[in-house]
């Protein structure tokens, strides 16, 4: 049963991804990267049989996108974009993630400084990671620059 459900899967992922150029443009202007469609459908449920890459949190620097502005208010951020036009109102901890999400710090790093903040026991490395993923789903962080170089719209050219 689950070699069927993987399968099926598997092939709505191959299905999506376009093998010609006109098809890889169109792909990329509708999900900016291979990444968010990976990240978006998983999240949906749409790829239920397929998990996310692992990618350890002692790897993964999280930094914000270009472009991002930044207002601080007394209970969190508003957070603008200019393309596309968007803006977000984070609460006090994604407004600390954020803060913390320089390029320089990791996953796990900021989940330690979490930690630190709020009195926890423990870092919350997965709560941390789920606001960090949908700051990126947002365009609000960058995507993760160290996503496997297997997974490409077209073989690199020779």
């Amino acid at each position: 049963m689950a070699v069927g459900v993987h399968e099926r899967a598997y092939k709505r992922l191959l299905a999506d991804l376009p093998s010609d150029e006109a098809g890889q443009a169109e792909f990329l202007a509708t999900w900016g990267s291979v990444d968010r469609y990976l990240v978006r459908n998983i999240a949906d449920g749409a790829l239920a049989a397929i998990q996310p890459l692992p990618v350890g949190p002692g790897r993964d620097r999280p930094r914000r996108a270009a472009g991002v502005e930044i207002v601080e208010l007394p209970d969190g951020l508003i957070v603008r974009q200019a393309e596309p036009p968007r803006i977000y109102q984070l609460n006090n901890t994604a407004s600390a993630v954020l803060d913390l999400c320089d390029g320089q710090r990791t996953l796990a790093q900021i989940a330690e400084v979490l930690a630190e903040a709020f009195g926890l026991e423990s870092p919350p490395l997965a709560e941390a990671a789920a606001c960090v993923t949908e700051l990126r789903g947002n365009g609000v962080l960058v995507e993760r620059a160290h996503y496997p170089a297997e997974i490409r719209l077209r073989p690199p050219e020779s």
